[in-house]
């Protein structure tokens, strides 16, 4: 593959404001020998020689409107250009390019469409707000917003999910910042007297830039200190005169013009800032300015409304003073304080310039958006390189997903469900005590074991069990099953494998929320040392890999591209078949091998914070919940000598007694499959004073289930969300019901069933 050829469509390209200036930023900073960049403005002006003499090609296609006669020629001149230079991924600024660019982009089947939003959306109408509405759905794979502000907006008023938009803040060229000015000699060029204090604002002059309350905080100012001068540095295209607020008039009526300096269009920033001693921003809405970043990155202490994304660049008290828009007295009040303290100033400059070259820097924001790029273009060509048994997979997931919603939907909300589930309950096999098995707890990184389940997911989870049925102790469900005793309720009992330190972070507070007993069987040897899991480790040499192949062929398996996320998940679900024969020592060969060929240290891998500590799970013993051994290393019994089973069963009871100083009764067997576990490991675990252990075999568990057999139900996502992973009740409900596994439904589950994409469990 070559070039990845970008087009970037932005309304004008004449001054370089906020969205002009991060274009010519990013165009021109992108790698290009793996970007074309290509920049198409419906109106430009002189920047557009800035931009080609930097070798960036662009086109300017005169529009005034785009719903005219011209705007219809230039509509099939854009989409020649589009198929011509074979562009992959467009980007776009501002209202017109997002509507008549984007749709152009649909129609074209572009891959990578992407909208760049920069302000707060203060001159968008009604029906404007509508549009986006319906566009940002059905056109843009991603929206770039200026600032977490922007973002909740677009969110907001635009109806957009969240995970649609990404926060990229804009960035400084810090070099341009560390060069040496005159400051005696540029202060003398535009009047200003050396000596003096000046206060200044670098905004284009726009009555949504405030100057109007500049003017008229520098007015109270004066009558206090009246040696400061007042810089207004910004332009506007079509003249001042034009302007309602017009800072010349409205300076000299309020009688301070001799201390206000107007010197229009400045294109070396660093240098005008150089000689302020306060930098001012009066916007009454901001996306995130670009002025506030320069501000500081020049070292001066900033005062700013307390609007859009200004609370995200500057840190109250710290960098600068927010304040409320459209008040002169309270920004007057900012700037007197820090004209009178200049220790004050420099360090709030200071610790500005250090803020922005941490957070801000220019090449971070390139960074980034590369990175995006990168993402969306990889998920189109996984999309691209599906094949006909892969498109035939996903259509027999879908419809097996999709029959399992709508027979939930429809059994649950018509009332069959509980009619179902009675007659269900006079099956022998249908009622009794279900022991569900969760091992991750949280929403973070890709999930190539299937091993978690999101946060929000969870408590839906928990909140519905507590809601219809009753969640007793595992204590409790042995002493039941113990006791042989007719059981007349559908019982549920919670449990955790592995020992994952997200079941306290995340999972804990559900449980004390919901009041709701459980079980973590501990893997120790992770504990103790603080290392990861065997199976965590293969997989963290594969995530982090920058390699793109991977020759597997001398394990007699085969040969894997990584370049994707879906192909290093089969490759790593392939990986964990085999290493579950390995003894431990083949299995560590195995790990060398993969750490050498990827060129991954697994030392540097970083799993210390995984596994739970000692202090956590003291503290979720003393609230009740309850602790059992899965062994020492996570080995699976069956494939060792029975020595090393018998090692691995009584030397994690001894530690875990000795550490809780309570009796340990229950034990998990790893994989917890049929093959897992035998009547020899059953015998060591007896003779051990194991009274219990769980399987990861599905079902109900009644009087005459095998105490050293319990079965267990493992709970991935997919067991209770819909297309787009929100909760369904009604699914989950038949989930727990186990209707799908009854027949005439359950040719459903066999036919249909999703391809096993855990090592350890299904859906």
């Amino acid at each position: 593959m070559g070039k990845i050829t970008i087009l970037y469509l932005i309304d004008n390209f004449i001054g370089m404001a906020g969205a002009e200036k991060n274009l010519f930023h990013v165009v021109t900073g992108l790698d290009l020998n793996k970007y074309r960049p290509i920049v198409c403005c419906l109106q430009g002006g002189d920047v557009i020689k800035i931009l080609e003499q930097k070798g960036i090609q662009v086109i300017n296609l005169q529009m005034k409107k785009i719903y005219d006669i011209n705007a219809f020629k230039q509509t099939f001149r854009l989409i020649k250009l589009i198929k011509r230079e074979d562009v992959q991924v467009i980007v776009t600024y501002h209202k017109s390019s997002d509507f008549w660019g984007g749709m152009i982009a649909k129609i074209c089947n572009v891959p990578v469409i992407i909208s760049n939003r920069r302000d707060m959306g203060y001159k968008l109408k009604k029906k404007d707000f509508l549009v986006y509405k319906i566009i940002n759905k059905l056109v843009f794979n991603k929206i770039i917003a200026v600032s977490n502000a922007v973002k909740k907006m677009i969110v907001c008023r635009q109806t957009t999910p969240e995970d649609k938009i990404v926060t990229i803040y804009n960035g400084v060229e810090l070099e341009r910042f560390s060069e040496e000015v005159n400051t005696d000699q540029l202060r003398h060029s535009l009047g200003l007297n050396s000596k003096q204090p000046v206060v200044g604002i670098l905004a284009v002059l726009r009555p949504i830039k405030g100057h109007k309350y500049f003017l008229e905080a520098a007015s109270i100012i004066l009558k206090e200190i009246p040696t400061v001068q007042f810089l207004v540095v910004g332009y506007n295209r079509r003249g001042i005169g034009v302007l309602e607020d017009n800072p010349i008039r409205l300076s000299e009526t309020l009688g301070i013009r001799e201390n206000v300096f107007f010197t229009g269009r400045q294109s070396d920033t660093p240098k005008i800032l150089s000689i302020m001693d306060i930098s001012i921003l009066t916007s009454l809405s901001e996306g995130f300015s670009n002025t506030i970043l320069e501000s500081m990155a020049a070292g001066k202490p900033v005062v700013a409304t307390n609007v859009g994304g200004n609370l995200e660049a500057i840190i109250e008290g710290e960098t600068g003073f927010l304040v409320p828009p459209k008040n002169p007295e309270a920004l007057a009040e900012a700037i007197i304080k820090l004209l009178e303290n200049k220790s004050l100033a420099h360090r709030m400059g200071m610790a500005g310039k250090e803020r922005v070259k941490q957070h801000f820097p220019l090449e971070k924001m390139i960074r980034e958006t590369e990175s995006l790029y990168d993402s969306l273009l990889e998920k189109m060509m996984i999309r691209r390189e599906g094949s006909v048994q892969r498109e035939r997979r996903d259509v027999r997931l879908f419809l097996s997903k999709l029959m399992k919603l709508s027979l939930s939907a429809s059994l649950y909300y018509t009332g069959l469900f509980i009619v179902i589930r009675e007659i269900l309950r006079l099956l022998p096999h249908q009622r009794g005590i279900k022991i569900l098995a969760y091992h991750r707890v949280n929403d973070s990184g890709p999930d190539y074991l299937s091993l978690n389940t999101s946060v929000a997911n969870f408590e839906s989870q928990i909140r519905y069990l507590k809601r219809h049925f009753k969640i007793i102790s595992l204590e409790e469900a042995v002493q039941l099953l113990r006791s042989n005793k007719p059981i007349s309720e559908d019982l549920f009992v919670i449990t955790f494998d592995d020992g994952y330190k997200d079941n306290y972070i995340n999972a804990f507070p559900i449980l004390k929320k919901y009041k709701t007993p459980a079980t973590i069987f501990l893997t120790l040897q992770p504990l103790e040392d603080r290392i990861p899991l065997w199976f965590e480790n293969i997989t963290g040499i594969i995530e982090i890999t920058s390699q793109e192949f991977l020759n597997l062929e001398c394990f007699g398996l085969g040969k894997y591209p990584l370049s994707t996320p879906a192909m290093k998940k089969k490759t790593l679900n392939d990986i964990i078949t085999y290493a579950k024969e390995l003894p431990p020592q083949g299995m560590q060969k195995l790990v060398d091998f993969l750490s050498e060929e990827l060129k991954v240290n697994p030392h540097s891998l970083k799993f210390n914070d995984q596994m739970l500590s000692w202090k956590e799970i003291g503290e979720m013993r003393s609230y009740g919940i309850s602790f059992g051994s899965h062994t020492i290393s996570h080995s699976i019994l069956t494939r060792l000598p029975l020595e090393k089973a018998k090692y691995e069963i009584e030397k994690s009871k001894e530690l875990l007694e000795g550490k809780l100083s309570e009796k340990i009764s229950f034990f998990a067997y790893p994989n917890g499959s049929k093959n897992d576990f035998n009547g020899e490991i059953i015998q060591v675990l007896k003779d051990s004073g194991f009274s219990a252990a769980c399987t990861l075999i599905s079902g109900f568990n009644k009087g005459n289930t095998d105490l050293f057999a319990l079965r267990r139900v493992c709970m991935t996502e997919g067991i209770s969300v819909g297309f787009k992973g929100e909760f369904l009740e009604p699914y989950f409900a038949l989930q727990m019901a186990g209707i799908f596994d009854v027949f005439p439904l359950r040719f459903l589950k066999k036919k249909f069933a999703e391809s096993a994409t855990s090592w350890e469990a299904s859906d």
